[in-house]
């Protein structure tokens, strides 16, 4: 085990001195580290840390850096550009320990940068002290993620043991905070303020920066939510306020107006048989009482086809269907209404069919299968026609590909993803004269 005494330099070491980077980089190598993954009790222990002139240090884990200290300024920046000085974490078991011990009443600045090194400070202020039994230690990780919010926080660990893929999509920030406490027989009252750098909102994200707030993961679901408030300041933009905290969560900042919704995966109406097939899929459901499948034959007057129930809290992939036997004769429009408990209501976007011919290229159904390890897809076509089908991930890297001849009616792709990682992916079916573009959701 590499310890650390006494770690009271100035971490200003010039590694590439053409560009005047300051940093050092603590690079643990695995095989000699493994009994350091999630045991901060063993980790690099610094009783002080000094950043000067925009230094900077990078813990890449599994690894934990620990202040063995109760003073609150056993980190502190000199010098200049100290905006840019701190701690960047690697990864989600790349964490920060600090020894409060049962200190009450201030406030303990973890400095961490984001990996443009721009100050993301986590802040946390114990209000009530708790009951050391061993180390006193809370514990601090937060890392960037991809514009799906992947990859999730891992279940290493016994309390989030039962965690459930979920999908924030555009309405989180693309990063992900996680506060432990360890070695107390009864865990300190604290308040949290959680800084993030802007670009964690770019990306596909959709989200009115003043409206952020806090949500926890709770062991079981995102059940807190709705907490703090953001704030610009001076510095970094943050969300403060987040107060009464005493239990290991995992946090995510969230569009506060909005929560973390349904996120829609697909919604398609195909015409099969004179009569229409409608189908949509979820990654995640938030607060979702009923959908209303609404049609209309002008795109402005519409009538409800059916309802159908809602997940209530869901957090992994689902798959509905309906069907209209009596489809309009010309153009049939359609569209989803989902409604919350509260009474609050969204539109997807709206699909329109015409069944005259009843063999045009439309896809009537895409699923994952019982155990998640092969897509299906069923579409019509007329005979012959030559189509192509492509898969990809998140970031348009194509991994699977066919092409073929249909036959006269309905038609049936079947394509093992048993090695692919759970994520999004974009599969594309397409003939000489029609697109047709769907998001699905590996689990």
């Amino acid at each position: 085990m590499i310890v650390y005494k006494a770690f009271t330099k100035n971490i200003t070491n010039d590694i590439n001195t053409s560009t005047m980077e300051k940093h050092i980089r603590i690079l643990i190598k695995k095989a000699i580290l493994l009994v350091l993954l999630f045991l901060c009790s063993k980790s690099l222990l610094s009783q002080s840390l000094v950043f000067d002139n925009g230094g900077y240090l990078k813990v890449n884990g599994p690894v934990c850096l620990t202040i063995n200290s109760s003073s609150s300024t056993a980190i502190t920046k000199t010098g200049t550009n100290q905006s840019a000085a701190g701690i960047i974490l690697n990864n989600e078991r790349s964490r920060i320990g600090w020894d409060i011990a049962t200190a009450s009443g201030v406030t303990y600045s973890f400095p961490l940068i984001s990996s443009r090194n721009v100050a993301i400070p986590v802040d946390i202020t114990p209000s009530l002290a708790g009951t050391v039994s061993s180390t006193g230690r809370i514990l601090v990780s937060t890392y960037e993620t991809d514009d799906y919010n992947l990859p999730l926080p891992s279940n290493s660990s016994s309390w989030i043991s039962n965690a459930k893929p979920f999908m924030p999509g555009n309405k989180a920030i693309d990063r992900y905070y996680l506060v432990f406490f360890e070695g107390y027989s009864a865990k300190p009252t604290v308040s949290l303020k959680l800084a993030y750098d802007p670009d964690d909102l770019l990306g596909n994200n959709s989200i009115t920066a003043s409206n952020l707030k806090a949500q926890a993961w709770n062991g079981t679901d995102w059940g807190t939510f709705g907490v703090g408030a953001q704030s610009t300041g001076s510095g970094s933009p943050y969300v403060g306020g987040i107060a009464d905290v005493s239990s290991n969560k995992i946090w995510v900042l969230a569009d506060g107006n909005i929560g973390l919704p349904i996120e829609l995966l697909s919604f398609t109406a195909n015409c099969v048989e004179k009569k229409v097939q409608i189908n949509w899929s979820t990654a995640s459901e938030t607060n979702n009482e009923y959908f209303t499948i609404e049609k209309s034959a002008d795109a402005q007057n519409w009538i409800t086809l059916t309802t159908r129930k809602g997940a209530g809290n869901s957090y992994s992939y689902l798959s509905y269907s309906e069907e209209d036997k009596y489809p309009y004769d010309e153009n049939t429009y359609y569209r989803l209404k989902q409604t919350d408990f509260d009474g609050k209501y969204t539109y997807s976007n709206i699909v329109v069919v015409n069944c005259a011919n009843d063999l045009n290229f439309n896809l009537i159904s895409l699923n994952t299968g019982e155990n998640g390890n092969e897509i299906n897809l069923k579409f019509t076509a007329n005979e012959g026609d030559q189509y192509y089908f492509t898969l990809s991930d998140y970031k348009g890297q194509l991994v699977q590909k066919r092409a073929d001849k249909a036959i006269s009616g309905i038609n049936e792709i079947h394509i093992n993803v048993k090695n692919l990682p759970k994520s999004i992916y974009l599969i594309t079916l397409q003939n000489g004269e029609k697109s047709i573009l769907q998001k699905v959701f590996l689990k």
